[in-house]
């Protein structure tokens, strides 16, 4: 927050104190980086992300910061290498595979989409969210009954607060 509010010192402070604090957590780690990369001090970036990643190799955030960085700072080989390494990591992300599922529709691949966000209900079957995706996936396909099916989904997994939603959804598709 700091940062988008342009507070970058004041980021780099708190960023600190958050490693400080539990010199474990590679979410602190990964976000001094970030704010290290802000401030163009790269060399304490990359340590920082380098750090995030020996705390947790399974978290794809420091990956994906490290490829981008190395291909911004034109070495490209080592971004190519954490690129594999976050593919690699991150197809067991639920979410990751959502926002590649995203890409995918965004480009007309909803096959491709289709495919990616079953994989992400996979890995987390009780995300809402994930369910709405594929509704507007196959709405788009025009397969309205599988659209609703998922709206159906969507709705089971909802918190109780958010089944409203989901309900206004299902009457507007039922309109069609």
């Amino acid at each position: 927050e700091l940062m988008e509010e342009g507070k970058l010192a004041e980021a780099l402070e708190a960023g600190g104190l958050a490693v400080q604090s539990d010199l474990t957590s590679a979410s602190a780690w990964n976000i001094q980086g970030v704010v290290f990369r802000a401030l163009k001090r790269e060399a304490e970036a990359e340590a920082s992300y380098r750090k995030a990643h020996r705390l947790n190799p399974k978290d794809g955030a420091p990956i994906g910061n490290l490829e981008q960085q190395m291909r911004d700072l034109d070495r490209l080989e080592e971004a190519n290498s954490f690129r594999s390494l976050s593919l690699e990591t991150r197809k067991k992300d639920p979410y990751f595979n959502a926002f590649l599922a995203e890409e995918a529709f965004g480009e007309g691949r909803l096959a491709d989409a289709l495919d990616l966000i079953h994989t992400a209900i996979k890995l987390l079957p009780h995300e809402p969210e994930l369910y709405l995706a594929e509704a507007q996936f196959r709405l788009n396909q025009g397969n309205p009954d599988e659209a609703r099916k998922s709206l159906e989904k969507a709705r089971k997994w909802a918190l109780p607060q958010e089944r409203e939603r989901f309900d206004n959804k299902l009457a507007m598709l039922a309109k069609r």
